[in-house]
């Protein structure tokens, strides 16, 4: 049965996630514009919209694991959420290495593709292979977000997210500021990410 209490902290913690999301939004893209120029700007939408097809290799596993998490915490069957756990890291573990392989083969043309101008050619084919090693890295988090899903913790799972989306406005911010341009913004998805999975993992670790 859904505890009250934490039914009420997920729906508030889910509307105060998307709320952040849209004032972060709001005030990163005129500072990224500012800072990175149209081009540069413009080539981090289009990497970030190639990236949105790497998270089609998820191939719905992580709803899975959310799904069975939930029968089996109600079957009061740890050892198969353990289990679980265990063999789809495992299949995203392959998976992440084949997304971080298609971002090494894509780089190689990725200046070419999108017409990408000489000066930012350097910084913008870094940016794009740490770019595939986030979504890489959170494919494995979503993995343990979806295990604190399936334990009814929204709430936290929110939480998290919020954090994380906090965490790498300040980290943008700070990067451009210090002139990291692209390859700063990436490295701020990625090390906001690195603290996601920490919080997960942190979490599900007090729930045993």
């Amino acid at each position: 049965m859904i505890d009250k209490k934490v039914f009420l902290r997920g729906v508030f913690v889910n509307y105060g996630q998307l709320i952040v999301a849209f004032v972060l939004n709001f005030v990163l893209t005129p500072l990224m514009l500012r800072h990175l120029g149209q081009a540069g700007y413009g080539v981090w939408a289009a990497f970030s919209s190639i990236m949105t097809y790497f998270v089609l290799f998820d191939f719905g596993l992580n709803t899975a694991v959310a799904k069975y998490t939930a029968e089996y915490r109600a079957a009061e069957k740890r050892d198969k959420i353990s289990a679980m756990a265990s063999t789809t890291l495992l299949i995203f573990g392959a998976v992440a290495l084949l997304v971080l392989l298609a971002s090494v083969i894509i780089v190689c043309f990725i200046n070419d593709i999108f017409g990408i101008p000489a000066e930012l050619g350097s910084p913008a084919k870094t940016a794009f292979v740490v770019m595939g090693m986030n979504v890489a890295l959170m494919m494995v988090a979503g993995v343990f977000g979806n295990i604190l899903y399936g334990f009814q913790r929204v709430d936290i799972w929110k939480a998290s997210s919020i954090v994380q989306l906090l965490t790498n406005a300040l980290l943008v911010i700070l990067f451009l500021k210090f002139g990291f341009g692209l390859v700063g913004v990436a490295a701020a998805s990625m090390m906001s990410s690195v603290l996601l999975t920490y919080l997960y993992l942190h979490f599900i670790r007090r729930g045993k």
